[in-house]
């Protein structure tokens, strides 16, 4: 149920690869981060940019954007510009209305610095079959250089990616380094 990264950046580009073909279309906040629309596009899919309201993701807009065409949903938790995370009555929402065909990513790269109010998506990896929550030691652990990401999901999840994803993506000093990080 995990599967490892060349940072969690490196495992957004698998995951459009694995996922996103010509003519398909990911959801996503806007602004949110950088890195969704561009892989997207990258596959020939069309970003759904759907506004923040208050700062925040909307999940009752993010949604509506849904359509049958729709693979992923990327939600940057907290999100990467605004630093603000969904609430709990907003997670259910999500959770409650979104398509089970829809791989819904959660990308909390920042979710050590979130408070109490915040919510921790892994449950919901293992809750929600075609969920995959991103984590990686860059912030928290000061890690950036060695890149090392990480991400939950059911096992027919994370056997997909692991199709793409290259062998021996992960260094050595980087897996070290998140193990020395991880006993500090």
């Amino acid at each position: 149920n995990v599967v490892l990264g060349h940072g969690s950046n490196d495992l957004v580009g698998i995951l459009a690869e694995a996922i996103l073909e010509s003519g398909d279309e990911a959801v996503m906040a806007d602004p949110s981060f950088s890195l969704y629309p561009l892989v997207t596009k990258l596959r020939g899919a069309k970003p759904e940019l759907v506004p923040v309201r208050d700062f925040t993701h909307d999940p009752h807009a993010m949604l509506s954007a849904v359509t049958a065409r729709t693979r992923v949903m990327f939600v940057c938790d907290p999100n990467n510009p605004t630093g603000t995370a969904m609430s709990r009555d907003a997670w259910g929402a999500l959770l409650a209305g979104l398509p089970d065909d829809v791989l819904l990513v959660v990308d909390q790269a920042y979710g050590e610095y979130m408070d109490e109010r915040g919510v921790d998506a892994v449950p919901a990896s293992i809750a929600r079959p075609n969920t995959l929550v991103l984590r990686t030691m860059s912030k928290i652990y000061g890690l950036a250089s060695l890149r090392f990401g990480y991400g939950f999901g059911d096992a027919q999840t994370i056997e997909l990616l692991n199709r793409v994803r290259l062998p021996f993506n992960v260094s050595r000093p980087a897996a070290v380094g998140a193990m020395g990080a991880l006993d500090d």
